[in-house]
């Protein structure tokens, strides 16, 4: 059984930093290196980016870095961070409006009982690049509500986006900005518009008061899928200071982009999920099973009357015919369906993604129950279901192109080869982290889950800093 690959050069995945290489190699773009015009050292302001991912990829393209200040809500969150990158943090701050207006020493200096500069503003700085992964929930069609009217500019997090990350240009004036946001960004606001929140943030933009000339705006979509079986489809904006870059310049970077993503698309056979998942016997393996075990989640709350879980099996089992009313294929094979329990809705959700994905020859005949157990084991062993998702989201590997669905802070993904739940910190492999990387030991199992479906996904984030990093777009 292969083990996960452990160094992306450094710290990324090695198989995605190696083909970014060498996809650049192909291209003509020269090899890893600070250019003349680029200072050895990179100035960098973050804003809710969940584990610092800018960190991870600038270590992984050793490209030297201080964080000059960084915010994060979620302090399972921060002692993540820290425990991986307190060497590179000068101040962190427990909101973006804090890290705007500080009302008191950032968490980083109350810690150590220091003078927090950002707070008493005695130390003016010029960030060379600001990243932003502002909060999803406002634009994510994973509401049920996204489209109804008022939805999103009602949301208690559209202010973050709208408001907070522009007054942090207006603030700070970085030369480059990199902002991350899920693809309903540019999809409209509501079923009586054509306007989509990327426009109005634009227009929001351009009337703030921002300093230099404002900025150029390059939007790029990217999906996590090229690299591997896994769907993460993200709006990415970059933005380039007027008064530093050329339209030309930001022309060049965004060609080298497209160049990238396309060589990679065509040379390369995306990673199996497989690929990246522990093996049992492994300590740690043993270790994070162990601790997933023994935080249980919580009991459901009953609700009256059939649960809307219920009513949409139903319809489901309706549309697919007679013959699949009362059939539990993977359910009632004998598997160990281990870390799962026996909660009702999941074990549905289960039986539906194998009549979906499954060979259907399998469910006809009178083949024996072992027989139908291999053959089911055979036909799914690149299938994966999120089991924290109801029937009708369909959320498992699609047969057709053998990607599976995007993560969210609340997957719970079972793997019908393993027969188990994949560990939190098997999904931030498929995230693009690697075994280096550092948890905490008092970081919750549930806390690992969620960044790894908030954070950002470090291949399409490093494939962008790559590109900034050959068009001479850092520290310029």
């Amino acid at each position: 059984m292969q083990r996960p690959a452990k160094t992306f050069l450094s710290r990324i995945s090695h198989q995605f930093g190696g083909l970014l290489k060498a996809a650049g190699t192909h291209l003509g773009y020269k090899e890893a290196g600070v250019s003349t015009s680029q200072s050895p050292r990179l100035q960098v302001l973050s804003a809710c980016t969940g584990c610092s991912a800018e960190s991870f990829v600038l270590k992984g393209l050793r490209i030297d870095f201080d964080i000059l200040s960084a915010s994060e809500s979620n302090t399972e969150y921060q002692k993540f961070i820290l425990a991986n990158h307190s060497e590179h943090f000068k101040h962190l701050h427990e909101t973006v409006e804090k890290q705007l207006k500080p009302t008191g020493p950032c968490v980083i200096c109350a810690k150590n009982g220091t003078s927090c500069e950002d707070f008493s503003r005695q130390v003016q700085f010029q960030a060379d690049i600001m990243v932003t992964g502002s909060p999803c929930d406002p634009f994510s069609v994973q509401r049920a509500k996204r489209f109804q009217c008022g939805a999103v500019k009602d949301h208690v997090a559209y202010r973050i986006t709208m408001s907070s990350v522009i007054d942090m240009y207006c603030k700070y004036g970085p030369h480059v900005g990199v902002l991350e946001q899920v693809m309903g960004f540019t999809y409209p606001l509501d079923t009586t518009t054509d306007e989509t929140p990327y426009q109005r943030f634009l227009q929001l933009f351009a009337a703030a008061p921002l300093q230099h000339g404002g900025y150029y705006v390059v939007k790029l979509a990217l999906d996590a899928k090229i690299w591997l079986r896994i769907s993460r489809p993200r709006c990415f904006l970059v933005l380039f200071r007027k008064d530093k870059f050329s339209k030309e310049h930001v022309k060049r970077f965004k060609t080298m982009v497209e160049a990238l993503s396309g060589w990679i698309q065509q040379n390369h056979t995306p990673r199996s999920l497989a690929e990246f998942l522990l093996e049992e016997s492994s300590p740690v393996f043993h270790e994070h099973w162990s601790q997933m075990l023994s935080q249980k989640a919580p009991v459901p709350t009953p609700v009256r009357g059939l649960p809307m879980w219920k009513v949409q099996s139903l319809k489901l089992r309706q549309n697919l015919g007679d013959s699949f009313q009362q059939l539990k294929p993977w359910t009632s094979a004998g598997f160990q369906l281990q870390g799962l329990g026996q909660n009702p809705r999941l074990l549905e959700v289960l039986d539906l993604a194998v009549i979906h994905y499954a060979d259907k020859e399998i469910f006809q005949g009178s083949s024996s129950t072992l027989d139908v157990k291999q053959r089911l084991r055979e036909s799914c062993l690149d299938l994966y279901t999120d089991v924290s998702q109801n029937p009708s989201r369909k959320a498992y590997t699609c047969r057709a192109t053998g990607v599976s669905k995007c993560l969210t802070t609340s997957s719970f993904v079972y793997g019908h080869a393993r027969d188990r739940i994949i560990l939190p910190l098997e999904q931030m492999l498929w995230q693009g982290h690697s075994l280096e990387t550092k948890f905490p030991p008092s970081m919750p199992q549930s806390a690992i889950k969620s960044l790894s479906g908030e954070g950002i996904c470090l291949p399409c984030l490093g494939l962008i800093f790559y590109a900034l990093h050959h068009t001479d777009s850092l520290c310029v």
